[in-house]
């Protein structure tokens, strides 16, 4: 009798260490959401921030303002940005981009220094900040929240890649057409080409890119053109990127407008103002406000879809 009595007792114990595990477990996943949730929230902030001011700076330039208040509109944001070297839009895309002394800061900051997990669009510390290179690389990170470089897992369909594969760079002298011809998932423990010592290992890596493509590019490039890998991580296997080769081509102000009526052509007006950015600040007060939950999702996700 007794021995059964120490052998139930046992069962308990265990039972409340599962238990004691279980709750700890899932009072550690609970915190470490909240907190990825937090370093979202914070990079948002930071990043809205970024797209008006880059937004002034485009006023500036449609208004035909002087060179001499660009310059200083680059400056300025110097102050907010001490590693800035350039600006990248896209569908989806609209970041400043950072160059540190290595290549893990950055993954680990914003691009104002502030430390936080979503880190900054940022050129391989090794590259020429002038895009200059025979060949750059950019790094972002894939989030969850879809923001950063995570609009780039979506040119692996074919029909998307036709239709927005192309980016602006900018830097403070010169304004660049990114035209994607390659699509590519590599391994991050295989480094990408620096340099190209020879034009027989230009065509090569060229002749990669293609074999390799999830898309059908078919583009042609110049000898002497710039490429730049867009770098992100993926999951199709472990250690996975997704790498998104373009090639760099001096652009014009008016072309770089007409590529950004083409990023934003879905963007949906009422009284000349974007629909979605005040559906998604709905969106946010909807969490707190139970009488607008039911309204204001199914709208979003319509206009989200339209």
């Amino acid at each position: 009798m007794v021995a059964l009595e120490n052998k139930m007792t046992r069962k308990k114990r265990v039972y409340r260490f599962l238990q004691m595990g279980c709750i700890l477990m899932f009072l550690v996943c609970y915190l470490g959401y909240l907190w990825i949730e937090q370093e979202e929230a914070e990079a948002g902030q930071v990043y809205q921030k970024a797209t008006f001011n880059r937004a002034n700076q485009q006023g500036l330039e449609r208004q035909g303002k002087r060179q001499s208040d660009v310059v200083q509109w680059w400056e300025l944001q110097k102050e907010q940005y001490p590693d800035l070297i350039g600006w990248i839009q896209g569908k989806g895309l609209d970041y400043p981009i950072v160059q540190g002394e290595d290549n893990e800061f950055y993954l680990h900051h914003l691009a104002d220094q502030t430390p936080n997990i979503m880190g900054a669009i940022f050129l391989d510390a090794r590259d020429t900040s002038d895009l200059d290179g025979d060949i750059m690389v950019i790094y972002g990170h894939t989030t969850s929240d879809g923001t950063m470089f995570a609009p780039l897992e979506q040119f692996r369909d074919e029909t998307f890649y036709e239709e927005y594969g192309r980016f602006s760079i900018t830097t403070p002298e010169r304004e660049l057409l990114a035209e994607i011809i390659g699509v590519c998932l590599v391994s991050g423990s295989e480094p990408y080409p620096e340099s190209f010592e020879t034009v027989e290992e230009r065509t090569a890596f060229l002749n990669w890119v293609q074999a390799h493509s999830i898309v059908n590019t078919q583009k042609e490039v110049d000898e002497d053109t710039p490429l730049c890998i867009l770098s992100t991580c993926a999951y199709d296997f472990e250690d996975a990127r997704l790498a998104v080769i373009c090639k760099l081509d001096e652009q014009s102000i008016g072309e770089h407008y007409e590529l950004e009526r083409v990023w934003k052509k879905n963007h949906i007006c009422l009284f000349g103002m974007p629909v979605m950015p005040v559906l998604f600040a709905l969106e946010c007060v909807c969490q707190w406000d139970r009488e607008l939950r039911d309204v204001v999702p199914p709208v979003w996700e319509g206009c989200k879809q339209w």
